[in-house]
């Protein structure tokens, strides 16, 4: 396209060169034109307008001095095409027309004596025109960046108008997923424009949720074999839980036999269990004794050969008896007819064996000829006679000729025509041959004439018929009239060519003349309108030629595209979905679930009892963790104790053989919790102050309120310093 306008804006220059030399050059060759007037011309005058064509229609308007009838000639240093000269009196006026270029011309006009001297001379200067080429685009309009087009002359490809192409706006396409959403591992998606391919949104898609599937046998359970399963995902094939069953305990079937027990030899038989197919169980079978069957025949007897019979067991099909069958002998049918006698030949008879392929023939005599006649009665032209034929064969002869009967004619006469003679003829009536004579000369034509007038494209003839037998012939041709045409013209428009129909007023004939191109529609993009969710999406052309706009390139409305969202129910709230439009925003809720509820878990232990201090309890939702109950747990009971003796110190005399002495003992107590139910034990090491001799020291000593072990009684019986402890317990 730059090249071929290159080429253009080079012609275009080399033009104006050319003009220039042509306006610089006198004018020896200048068109030229005759008028009549004289001399002296007081005033010479050039005026005109263009018609927006590219034509300047204009006119010389010329004031004589003398009124006189001399011929003048008139030039002009460009091509015109001169219109018509009139005069009134001295005033004249000369129109002429001229073809305008891209460049202005400077248009001279002079009057020329009948010696060649310029008389009056005037200048004038015809403006440019330039013819406007087709609109056309230099930058196509993108997403975000404006396009341009401009309109330029055809001839020198001057630039008369451009302007800009609105920017297209991204029209956005289908949602295209750009990573599937997997278990435990969210996706992507994005939405395209459809012009220009960037991206106009995006988004995640929520990762899937592992699907248990059907449990799935790892190793199958058997007998005496544990079976192990897994359950995995659907989705992802991840392994969700694993688990084992029991193995299988052997389970004895039917008693199946294995091998048949059969005349003089013994049969087995076994017990499989059910499950894993092993032998539990197995025996022999009795074997049979042979049972004897009836005769039969193993070979029949022929009416030549002995036959065969046996006996076998009818258990193991044994042969425990055979014999012979005699021969029986030929058993002969009656005599039949095997070959038919003829007239010359002798036949043959014969009889066959009913159990066999034994026969014996006989001849029968020979049959002799027996002749029919058959009679041929004479014709006119060919005599009679009888033929003899053998009714048992093809032997046959001819006799008893009889001559033949000749002709009986009858005769019809014909009558002669315009173009055929006449003749009579004899016809036979027993045979129908034919026989001509009499012939009379044919009677010739009579002619009359009808004469057929001329149309516009056919010749006008005469046609001369037979007033007898309708034959026909034309003569005396006139020429065609020819057509008389008048013209209709119908204007162009966008959607048809211009044109003129030429019709005929006497035939009706009719032809396309004068036509000119129609000019289609240019439309140039005004405005893209993109489609949303409910409106549909169009662009708006504009033809500047024709000023008229339209809507079209209709692209179909988006349609909402929801994107789910799922709210799971909790134990106090329903659940329900969410919709929501990804482009417009639109959104509803649906698929609304019931509120689950509390699911109480197991009393859970919040804080453990002790001996001398309440513990806690609470059961709280398995789903939510809300605390629903709560309460306290009674002190662990004491509900036995042992003791041991850890330490027996003197500490200091009180009197003679008395003093204080420190026992320090461990007591060990079982607990139990508010159910009675064990719960486990204690260890406390206690010290206490007894008084005593170093003989004995025996008693009790009771805890007061104010002691953990409060309310148990110490017995003691000791002897000897502490070595030797007869008795020592807590309860």
């Amino acid at each position: 396209m730059e090249v071929f306008r290159k080429m253009k804006k080079l012609l275009a220059v080399l033009l104006s060169v050319a003009m220039m030399i042509a306006m610089a050059v006198p004018a020896l060759a200048a068109p030229s034109i005759d008028i009549n007037g004289g001399n002296a011309i007081n005033s010479m005058a050039i005026s005109g307008s263009a018609d927006g064509e590219g034509t300047f229609n204009g006119s010389i308007a010329i004031v004589w001095a003398q009124n006189n009838n001399s011929v003048r000639t008139l030039t002009s240093n460009i091509d015109v095409d001169w219109g018509t000269y009139s005069r009134s009196g001295n005033n004249a006026t000369q129109l002429f027309t001229v073809a305008q270029t891209c460049e202005a011309q400077n248009l001279q006009f002079s009057v020329v004596n009948n010696n060649g001297q310029t008389v009056r001379s005037n200048n004038f200067t015809i403006p440019a025109f330039h013819t406007p080429g087709e609109q056309e685009t230099t930058k196509e309009a993108v997403c975000g960046e404006l396009g341009a087009w401009e309109l330029r002359c055809k001839d020198c490809d001057m630039l008369l108008d451009s302007d800009t192409i609105a920017a297209l706006e991204c029209i956005p396409g289908e949602q295209e997923t750009t990573k599937e959403a997997a278990c435990n591992e969210p996706g992507a998606w994005e939405i395209k424009c459809t012009l220009c391919g960037e991206a106009t949104s995006s988004g995640v898609i929520p990762a899937l949720d592992c699907i248990p599937g059907e449990k799935i046998d790892v190793v199958l359970v058997a007998c005496g074999v544990a079976g192990a399963w897994k359950i995995e995902c659907t989705i992802c094939g991840d392994v969700l839980s694993t688990g084992t069953d029991d193995a299988l305990n052997c389970v004895p079937g039917e008693q199946e036999t294995t091998k048949e027990a059969v005349c003089n030899v013994a049969g087995a038989w076994e017990i499989e269990c059910t499950e894993c197919n092993a032998v539990l169980e197995s025996g022999t079978i009795a074997a049979l004794v042979c049972v004897e069957g009836a005769q039969t025949t193993t070979k029949e007897a022929t009416c030549t050969d002995d036959g065969a019979w046996e006996i076998k067991c009818t258990v193991c099909g044994d042969i425990l008896e055979s014999g012979a069958i005699p021969a029986t002998g030929h058993d002969m049918g009656v005599w039949f007819e095997s070959k038919a006698a003829t007239c010359l030949e002798e036949g043959v008879s014969m009889r066959e064996c009913a159990d066999c392929d034994h026969f014996e023939t006989a001849a029968i005599e020979e049959l002799g000829h027996n002749y029919l006649p058959t009679v041929t009665v004479p014709t006119c032209t060919v005599g009679g006679f009888t033929t003899y034929d053998c009714s048992r064969c093809d032997d046959s002869y001819v006799a008893d000729e009889v001559p033949a009967l000749g002709h009986s004619f009858a005769s019809v006469v014909t009558a002669p025509t315009c173009t055929e003679e006449g003749f009579t003829t004899h016809t036979c009536t027993v045979c129908d041959h034919i026989d001509v004579d009499g012939k009379i000369p044919a009677l010739g034509h009579s002619y009359a004439s009808v004469i057929t007038a001329p149309t516009c494209v056919d010749r006008g003839f005469t046609t001369f018929t037979c007033s007898v037998c309708d034959n026909k012939y034309v003569d005396d041709y006139v020429n065609a009239n020819g057509h008389s045409y008048v013209a209709v013209v119908t204007p162009m428009t966008p959607y048809q060519d211009g044109f003129t129909t030429n019709t005929c007023s006497d035939c009706g004939d009719s032809y396309i003349s004068d036509r000119i191109d129609r000019i289609d529609y240019n439309w140039q993009v005004v405005e893209v309108v993109a489609p949303t969710c409910n409106e549909r999406g169009y662009t708006v052309y504009r033809d500047n030629y024709w000023n008229v706009e339209k809507d079209d390139s209709f692209v179909d409305a988006l349609g909402h595209n929801h994107i789910s969202v799922v709210t799971a129910p909790t134990c106090t709230e329903e659940g329900f979905t969410t919709h929501t439009c990804s482009r417009c925003g639109d959104n509803y809720t649906d698929s609304y679930l019931d509120a689950n509820g509390h699911t109480a878990g197991a009393r859970a232990v919040t804080k453990e009892a002790t001996r001398t201090e309440k513990g806690a309890w609470e059961i709280s939702c398995d789903a939510c963790d809300e605390l629903l109950e709560s309460g306290t747990i009674d002190e662990l009971a004491i509900v036995g104790a042992t003791t041991t003796v850890r330490d027996f110190i003197a500490i200091r005399e009180t009197a003679k053989n008395s003093r204080v002495w420190a026992l320090t003992f461990r007591v060990t107590v079982a607990l139990a919790d508010e159910d009675g139910k064990a719960a486990g034990s204690d260890i406390v090491e206690y010290t206490i102050m007894l008084n005593g001799n170093n003989a004995n020291l025996d008693g009790r000593f009771v805890f007061g309120a104010d002691h953990d072990l409060a309310g148990m009684t110490l017995t003691y019986d000791i002897k000897g310093n502490g070595s030797n402890i007869k008795a020592f317990s807590i309860r």
